[in-house]
């Protein structure tokens, strides 16, 4: 997949930079077409390397709220970033073996 495929797969990339400027994580996301009640920020891809850049990274997705105040995450369900969030914030809608 070429870059430019890459960044048309998605509605945006946002990428987190360390104080040196090297990225140390990023996540994909499609915004959806819903405003409000049915808005929908679905994040496809959520890569870190430092808890920083997990939990900038998770302030940047709820940052969507006023417009999409539902945020869905594909995860492997043992994923460490429900460590940062807490436990009123989130819930399990789908499980699949």
């Amino acid at each position: 997949m070429s870059d430019q495929e890459l960044i048309d797969a998605f509605d945006g990339i946002t990428v987190a930079v360390d104080q040196d400027g090297s990225m140390v994580g990023y996540f994909s996301w499609h915004r959806g077409s819903g405003a409000g009640a049915d808005g929908v920020l679905a994040v496809r891809e959520l890569h870190t390397l430092t808890v920083p850049a997990t939990e900038s990274l998770l302030a940047v997705a709820g940052s969507f709220d006023m417009v999409t105040p539902s945020i869905r995450f594909r995860t492997s369900g043992t994923d460490p970033m429900h460590w940062t969030i807490p436990a009123a914030g989130w819930s399990v809608t789908d499980v699949r073996p």
